[in-house]
């Protein structure tokens, strides 16, 4: 899978958690919080190796901010565009 694709799955997996009805919501969530233990550990893994700063879950997600920023833009302007073509 490429990186892209990746980072992709994880802008979405916190765009449907937030998006969820309540009672989904704790389903999505494990989601998004097990894919972000998942790219942590990979990191951790890689920076451990080459002896460079490990990252918690936290600053793994404040780095993701902008670009979630920018998807979850992206995600509305395509929904307001599809609904506005129903009218």
């Amino acid at each position: 899978m490429a990186r892209d694709d990746e980072l992709e799955a994880l802008l979405q997996a916190q765009y449907d958690w937030e998006g969820a009805w309540p009672q989904e919501k704790a389903a999505y969530e494990t989601v998004f919080y097990d894919l972000v233990r998942h790219y942590v550990r990979r990191y951790n893994a890689t920076a451990s190796a080459r002896r460079l700063s490990l990252i918690t879950e936290a600053e793994f997600r404040e780095a993701l901010a902008d670009r979630y920023y920018e998807f979850k833009k992206r995600r509305d302007q395509e929904m307001r565009r599809r609904l506005s073509r129903l009218r």
